[in-house]
């Protein structure tokens, strides 16, 4: 059970800012291969269930995940941590932190993340020696239980929550399936993910079983988190070049557009802002963005339905994502994004941090 079904979202809030991830946590019960990673309730054959439903919406998943990923930088907290890193200080150093992210999550879907010299198994350590290792920087000196903890269980929750809340809350806007025991499939393996990265139970936003709660969980945290952070950003009355939430999320676009085609800034809030169902509407600033925004609308929820347009679409990014694993590739996009760093820095040096 989570603590946001036993308590409110308040104390979710002000407890879970202020508690660490347990990352050498052990299971207290017998895992499968017994492996003390694995939570105590794996089931595998539940588990495998992700493989052929990811093989069947694969460019609709992977969308979703980069959708609540984006707005997860408007988290004052998880920008703070992003930013202290180094690693999203420009176009570069963006495009490699997010395609590394998207090869890492590929991985996890189709390795067996239950066996210990699995790639899929290894990466999902790599990613948590990695969290660890920014926790014990970024935490040094904050050792009274009320300090708030970068890397939180809070920030946790809200993390995981990017990966695989819009698919709970909104499945049909991102082109997936509507089916309860597909969104259970999904809801599934991201509480084995979360587990496995070190949230508790109590904060593992995806434990249980009835889709009805966890969609409750969602909308609470949608509603008390992200939805202030996405209201605060979203007038245009103010300057993006004064906020550095905007300046990130921009280059976020900017930089996986090398290898998802078509994304645009105000594009892409405007299809998270509607499938949300947001009340007040979000402005498009220009044609290009009025195009781009009525093109994801109509694939995304009109032809992505047929066999066809879902194969195309899920090959491509397939495709997309197999050619950034060689260096040429890589390097040629980089030299791209370095030119549009060196622009920038030319034009604004602030706005390179």
């Amino acid at each position: 059970m989570s603590i946001l079904d036993k308590s409110s979202h308040k104390i979710f809030d002000e407890q879970g800012s202020r508690l660490l991830v347990e990352y050498e946590k052990n299971s207290n019960g017998k895992s499968p291969n017994n492996n003390p990673h694995l939570p105590p309730w794996f089931n595998l054959k539940k588990f495998r269930r992700i493989k052929p439903l990811v093989n069947q919406y694969f460019f609709s998943i992977f969308l979703a995940h980069f959708c609540g990923l984006l707005i997860l930088v408007f988290i004052r907290s998880i920008y703070q941590t992003l930013s202290k890193t180094g690693k999203s200080k420009n176009l570069v150093t963006i495009f490699y932190r997010y395609l590394h992210t998207c090869l890492f999550v590929k991985k996890w879907y189709e390795g067996q993340i239950w066996i210990e010299n699995d790639p899929a198994y290894q990466s999902l350590q790599m990613v948590k020696n990695m969290h660890q290792t920014v926790s014990d920087q970024q935490n040094k000196g904050r050792i009274d239980e009320n300090d708030e903890k970068s890397i939180s269980l809070r920030d946790m929750t809200l993390t995981q929550f990017a990966f695989a809340g819009l698919l709970v809350l909104s499945p049909k806007k991102y082109g997936f399936s509507n089916r309860k025991e597909d969104i259970e499939t999904m809801i599934y393996f991201w509480s084995v993910i979360g587990y496995m990265l070190g949230i508790d139970d109590d904060y593992n936003l995806f434990i249980g079983d009835d889709v009805e709660t966890i969609r409750q969980r969602c909308w609470v945290i949608f509603r008390e988190n992200f939805r202030p952070s996405l209201l605060s950003v979203a007038d245009t009355t103010t300057n993006d070049n004064d906020d550095d939430r905007i300046r990130m999320a921009r280059q976020i676009i900017e930089s996986s557009n090398q290898y998802i085609y078509g994304l645009r800034y105000g594009s892409c809030m405007k299809f998270i802002w509607q499938s949300l169902q947001i009340e007040s509407e979000y402005p498009l600033l220009n044609r290009e963005e009025k195009f781009w925004y009525y093109q994801m609308k109509i694939v995304i929820e009109k032809c992505y339905q047929f066999t066809i347009v879902r194969f195309l679409l899920n090959q491509l990014l397939r495709l997309s994502f197999y050619l950034m694993q060689f260096d040429f590739m890589r390097g040629f996009k980089i030299r791209q994004l370095s030119q549009m760093d060196h622009q920038v820095l030319t034009k604004s040096p602030k706005l390179i941090q």
